[in-house]
């Protein structure tokens, strides 16, 4: 069955919340951006009692976009992760240098869309389940896996669903494959992870997440 990528999301979560200047960390965030790369960056005013997982800050850039809250940070994009890793690279270094951010937990996920029916999707069932009459399957499965010695949630779900966008006319129908890796949570008050660390954790996250767990086995 074709699949291809529809979207991946690399976090970086911080050890404690960032209550510095939103305004000198969007300007040193955007010192960082090629100019041929660069589209906008919308600030978002939120009052200081506002949950610190809300997004302060959006920056919309060519081929990614980078998403800011007060406890972690986002980048969005579709496939290209030799051009986001330098840029990965540039800002895991003003996080844990300009700022004095600390990284204590990494995350990544990978979304697949993958052309087949609804049968294509029974097929992942036990035998008994099959032939059952389903309108909508919805799995989700989730183990550990160690990955430079730390412990990481290795976790896939799929889905019926449908696709829009570039090569599709209208709504495809499919199915929807979500591979999502991230070190532990209750490892974070142990884990500080330096730029090098971040890096090799892309590399690793993109490579596991191309492998499915259970999904057409």
């Amino acid at each position: 069955m074709d699949k291809r990528i529809t979207k991946i999301q690399f976090a970086l979560f911080f050890k404690n919340d960032f209550n510095g200047d939103f305004v000198d960390f969007t300007k040193g965030l955007k010192d960082l951006i090629d100019e041929d790369d660069y589209k906008e960056t919308q600030s978002i005013p939120l009052p200081s009692n506002a949950p610190s997982e809300i997004p302060r800050l959006n920056m919309n850039l060519e081929g990614f976009n980078i998403s800011v809250a007060k406890n972690r940070l986002d980048l969005f994009f579709e496939s290209n992760i030799e051009k986001t890793s330098t840029y990965i690279e540039a800002i895991s270094n003003f996080l844990i240098g300009s700022s004095s951010i600390q990284i204590n937990r990494v995350g990544f996920v990978k979304t697949f869309f993958i052309e087949g029916g609804f049968d294509d999707l029974k097929n992942n069932l036990n035998t008994k389940f099959k032939e059952e009459d389903f309108k909508e399957i919805n799995i989700r499965i989730s183990k550990q896996k160690s990955i430079y010695s730390y412990e990481c949630n290795n976790i896939e779900h799929f889905s019926n669903g449908f696709f829009t966008g570039k090569g599709v006319t209208g709504k495809k129908d499919g199915i929807v494959l979500t591979r999502d890796i991230n070190t532990l949570l209750e490892t974070k008050n142990i884990n500080e992870f330096n730029s090098e660390d971040i890096l090799s954790f892309l590399v690793e996250f993109d490579k596991e997440t191309n492998n499915f767990l259970i999904f057409g086995k």
